[in-house]
């Protein structure tokens, strides 16, 4: 028969088994708060990595857009109002300005369609386009032809190309077969129909020889 424990024995390993209990409480208690520690950095690291990222790129955004864009033999075409087509060839497109509808055109080679499919080439050293606008300034070496024979000789030309306006605040020289016409100032409009001259006109015939943009 079993030997029966004493009282204090039982006293004994209820407090060695309570003694266990609370040593395991303790070190649950600290494995969770260990883990705790460990989550909470990496959520920490991990919003610091996020944040540097989105730094770098906004970084890199900066940079991009003060870059200069450069684009050669390009094409920019559209429709006007007259649902007609108009197309702009440049041998270089420069994009300096910090607004970006705004470039830089060098080469220039530009196609309107008018009334009856008549077809105006206008060519130019050098220009700026305003894509929003769409509005087109030539300033320098620019003719206007028809049929690609020269008929109009300009310094500088407005083209608003949703209305096919055309203006310049002169010099302009026209000269076709004989006949040679000097203005200041000129408009095209209403779809090529009207040509309009002002502050003066001077008109000569058969002196083409001398009829030279001055």
């Amino acid at each position: 028969m079993a030997n029966k424990q004493s009282p204090h024995q039982i006293d004994k390993v209820k407090s060695h088994s309570r003694n266990i209990k609370i040593i395991s409480y303790f070190i649950y208690l600290l494995l969770v708060m260990i883990s705790i520690l460990i989550f909470t950095e990496y959520i920490k690291d991990r919003n610091t990595a996020v944040t540097h990222k989105q730094n770098v790129e906004t970084e890199d955004y900066i940079n991009i857009s003060e870059k200069i864009i450069e684009i050669e033999n390009s094409i920019i075409s559209g429709i006007d109002e007259y649902n007609q087509l108009y197309e702009i060839k440049s041998e270089k497109i420069i994009n300096a300005s910090s607004k970006s509808e705004i470039l830089e055109l060098t080469g220039i080679s530009t196609k309107l369609l008018l009334r009856n499919e008549y077809e105006m080439n206008i060519i130019g050293d050098t220009a700026i386009y305003d894509n929003r606008k769409k509005h087109l300034k030539l300033n320098s070496n620019i003719e206007i032809s028809s049929n690609e024979t020269p008929i109009m000789f300009i310094k500088d030309l407005d083209i608003n190309l949703s209305k096919k306006i055309i203006r310049s605040p002169g010099p302009v020289l026209v000269r076709y077969n004989d006949i040679c016409i000097r203005g200041k100032e000129f408009e095209i409009s209403d779809n090529g129909n009207k040509i309009k001259f002002t502050n003066g006109v001077n008109l000569k015939l058969k002196e083409i020889s001398s009829c030279q943009l001055s």
